[in-house]
């Protein structure tokens, strides 16, 4: 069941390497207009969790509804489209999206371009210092508030998490709300 007026959504999502889980069981939800933090230790499933939220990767088993659309039934080429068209990504080191151009590969400004529904950021601060970090915080919450657009945020910075409405904490691959926050 989804989340009443939920964006994207997860559910029991398990995902191995090899006979290494990275996701044991995961949910997850967020709202439009959402920025929500995914935390934990290295090692303990948030990037697979992000990946598997946006349509990169397939989990072994469970579901994850985009709207009413399930992203686990859906060929390569539909998420494809799907991650061209709603999401929008930025990453620690920029790296580059095989199925956009040059242009659409230019950094923050290529996940915000296009207005997209929903933002992924895989440890957007990672390699910038602390004044550029928090410049690019600000830049992406500003932005995806003015665009009511939702942002899945993966750090390990409780600094980077602050700018979020509420924190995810993913460890041994399972993920939870953290205490004390709405």
């Amino acid at each position: 069941m989804t989340p009443a007026g939920s964006l994207l959504t997860a559910r029991a999502l398990h995902k191995a390497y090899g006979s290494t889980p990275a996701l044991d069981g995961a949910d997850f939800s967020i709202h439009p207009g959402e920025v929500v933090a995914v935390m934990g230790p290295s090692g303990s499933g948030k990037s697979t969790l992000l990946h598997c939220l946006a349509g990169i990767i397939r989990p072994d088993s469970g579901s994850v509804l985009y709207g009413s659309r399930e992203l686990t039934r859906m060929s390569d080429a539909q998420r494809s489209a799907l991650r061209r068209s709603d999401y929008g990504f930025v990453f620690q080191f920029g790296q580059l999206v095989p199925e956009l151009t040059c242009l659409e590969n230019v950094a923050l400004a290529r996940a915000l371009a296009a207005r997209p529904r929903v933002i992924f950021a895989d440890e957007p601060t990672g390699a910038l210092d602390s004044l550029n970090g928090e410049r690019v915080m600000t830049l992406l919450t500003e932005a995806a508030r003015d665009t009511n657009a939702a942002v899945v945020l993966v750090t390990h910075e409780a600094r980077v998490a602050a700018y979020s409405d509420r924190e995810v904490v993913v460890r041994d691959g399972k993920a939870r709300e953290m205490a004390g926050l709405a």
